[in-house]
């Protein structure tokens, strides 16, 4: 069960068969049982709702990766930064993400100068790139903290393996 909160009125995703944003600026919900909702939208991030109603950021299931996998950013003009993918992020409406660690949780990276999540071979392709791979301290306690907390075992020495 999936719900999206719009002007502190909460939606069950589960009812939802159909939205869209009407001539007038309004956007309309029509659920199952027929039943449609009409919500002036104008005093809203209408780019967030239809993110929340599509399931953009509802993540669904995570996939920790086997083969390293990076990140990158543009860093303005013609410099890149790179960092390790340790988790991918299936979302409710079908795309898989990339996830950072930070602060203790996962978020979806939707920074406007993200440039996609490469393989070690292709980053060669990126001028002026900066790696940030926290795997090469040899240590991530966000990432530790993490596992242990949802009851994931943290294997330290598979990660220095795999990179």
């Amino acid at each position: 069960m999936r719900f999206v909160s719009i002007g502190g009125r909460y939606f069950n995703m589960d009812r939802v068969t159909d939205f869209c944003l009407t001539q007038n600026g309004n956007l309309r919900i029509s659920f199952d049982a027929d039943a449609v909702e009409n919500i002036n939208v104008s005093r809203y991030n209408i780019d967030s709702i239809r993110a929340d109603l599509e399931g953009a950021r509802h993540v669904v299931q995570v996939i920790p990766c086997t083969t390293p996998l990076w990140m990158v950013w543009s860093d303005g003009d013609d410099s890149h930064v790179a960092d390790r993918v340790h988790f991918l992020a299936l979302c409710a409406n079908g795309q898989v993400e990339a996830l950072s660690l930070g602060d203790g949780f996962f978020e979806v990276e939707d920074s406007s100068n993200f440039k996609g999540i490469f393989s070690e071979k292709d980053l060669a392709s990126f001028p002026g790139l900066t790696r940030l791979d926290i795997t090469e301290n040899k240590s991530n306690p966000d990432l530790e903290e993490f596992m242990k907390s949802y009851g994931f075992g943290f294997n330290q020495d598979a990660v220095e393996e795999s990179t």
